[in-house]
């Protein structure tokens, strides 16, 4: 993923995540802010290549909240079976 791509993508997912339809970003700042940044990260360490379970143990979430973060935003997590 170049440079480019990746501000792109991460810009893709700051737009949506401050969309209201897809979180109460407005009604509560802090709740919002919190869904951006791991919005930003899962993108991030989806984009090295990492897994579900990868990236739920760094960012210490769950699995599946790491899978509707990325379902939501339409980031590509890979699974063992692809890499």
């Amino acid at each position: 993923m170049t440079k480019d791509e990746y501000v792109k993508t991460l810009e893709k997912h700051m737009a949506k995540v401050a969309d209201s339809k897809y979180d109460d970003y407005y009604a509560g700042c802090f709740d919002g802010l919190k869904k951006a940044i791991d919005v930003v990260k899962v993108a991030n360490l989806a984009g090295q290549g990492l897994t579900f379970a990868e990236i739920s143990r760094k960012m210490h979430r769950s699995k599946d909240y790491i899978n509707k973060v990325a379902r939501d935003f339409d980031i590509k997590i890979f699974t063992k079976k692809e890499r």
